[in-house]
């Protein structure tokens, strides 16, 4: 006989379905919209430079990554809504990904235009600097604050399940893999000091606070999902960590124009590579992820 799924319930609309499906939508449509617009005219009024910037010009793994994550949303919901609390967890995990990428575009967006008004008071000339954040930026604000919202409504499935933890050793490899994540990217390289991804004076205060933010959501997620190492907890660190390991994964092969990886990377980096202990924390908590729902599979069908 074929094993039944227990806590199968007929599909329907909840709070955590209509936020998901919006912020995959804004998400989504970001990608594909101007972000953000520099204009600059000198003394004349000659316009002698006007440039229009989209969410890839950031970082060429942006796009692929809202769409990445809009998926994992509106899959992780839609399970839920059915009594699955590995997609309830997922699609948590998915809004947190989601704010923390979209989070980080926006510190890029900062550091632009102060970069290019830092660049033209060298120039010595007179100039007019006119900066706009247009329709892609304000989409990517409202989806990142759907995708906390989903992580908040995901907490509806976080409680017993009927089933006990998966094996303590998964969770502590979860939360081991955690903690390396969040310290690779932190990790200084050729001799850069440690304190400037803290306070510089070529990086604006906001933008740093918010390459924090993306670590702090994955620790968040890593944490809360593999402490709890239930079906719940292992679909939220999954999620949590899916946008960052796209990334991770560009970069390490250099796939694309600017291939970021999650945070930015390191400081003082030379080029894209990662550091091999963010590499080897994102592997440890995707290994944790899929070994627990394997052994959860193993024993509901048991």
């Amino acid at each position: 006989m074929a094993p039944v799924v227990g806590g199968v319930q007929p599909f329907r609309i909840t709070p955590l379905v209509a936020t998901a499906s919006l912020a995959a939508v804004l998400a989504v449509a970001s990608a594909f919209v101007d972000v953000a617009g520099i204009d600059v005219t000198d003394q004349s009024g000659f316009a002698a430079t006007k440039q229009v910037f989209k969410l890839n010009d950031f970082s060429s793994n942006l796009t692929v990554g809202a769409i990445l994550a809009a998926l994992l949303l509106v899959i992780g919901a839609s399970l839920g809504a059915t009594g699955r609390r590995v997609g309830t967890g997922l699609a948590g995990g998915a809004g947190l990904a989601l704010a923390g990428m979209m989070g980080m575009m926006l510190g890029q967006v900062t550091q632009l235009f102060d970069s290019t008004e830092f660049g033209l008071l060298g120039t010595g000339t007179s100039f007019t600097l006119t900066t706009t954040r247009d329709i892609g930026f304000w989409l990517a604000v409202v989806s990142a604050l759907l995708g906390g919202a989903a992580f908040v409504l995901s907490f509806e499935g976080a409680g017993h399940d009927g089933h006990p933890p998966i094996s303590p050793a998964i969770g502590a490899l979860g939360l081991l893999g955690t903690a390396m994540a969040v310290i690779g990217p932190m990790i200084p390289m050729n001799d850069a000091p440690f304190g400037d991804q803290f306070s510089n004076d070529f990086t604006p205060p906001a933008t740093l606070l918010l390459r924090q933010l993306v670590l702090i959501l994955i620790a968040v997620g890593g944490v809360v999902g593999f402490t709890r190492n239930r079906r719940w907890g292992l679909g939220l660190a999954l999620g949590a960590i899916s946008v960052a390991a796209w990334q991770l994964i560009t970069a390490a092969t250099e796939s694309g124009d600017i291939p970021l990886s999650y945070a930015g990377g390191n400081p003082g980096a030379l080029d894209f590579a990662p550091h091999t202990v963010t590499i080897i924390g994102v592997v440890a908590m995707i290994l944790a992820g899929v070994a627990g729902l394997i052994v959860a599979a193993q024993r509901n069908a048991s």
